[in-house]
C-alpha cells in the first residue's frame, strides 16, 4: 500500500504542475485502474483528489485550486451546490 500511496502521489504532483499524463498512466496501468478518456473528468478527478491528500508540496494545492476554478468545479468530493 504504501508503495501505491507514493506512486500515486507523484503521479498527481506531476499532473498537476505539468499536466504529464505518463506517470499517470503508467499507474493506472500497474494497478488496473480505468482512466477516464474525457480530460475534464481526469483533470477534476485528480485535482479533487489532491485537495483531501496531506503532505504534498504546497503548491499543488494552490495549482489544483486553479484548474478546478477553471473547470468551474468545488474542490469538495460528494454533495451539490
Amino acid at each position: 500500500m504504501i508503495d501505491f500511496v507514493k506512486q500515486r502521489d507523484e503521479a498527481f504532483v506531476a499532473f498537476v504542475r505539468t499536466g504529464d499524463r505518463v506517470k499517470l498512466g503508467a499507474l493506472c496501468r500497474r494497478y488496473g485502474i480505468a482512466m477516464p478518456t474525457d480530460e475534464r473528468a481526469l483533470a477534476g478527478g485528480v485535482c479533487k483528489a489532491v485537495m483531501n491528500i496531506r503532505g504534498l508540496p504546497q503548491d499543488v494545492y494552490g495549482l489544483a485550486l486553479e484548474k478546478l476554478a477553471d473547470l468551474g468545479m468545488s474542490p469538495e468530493i460528494g454533495g451539490y451546490a
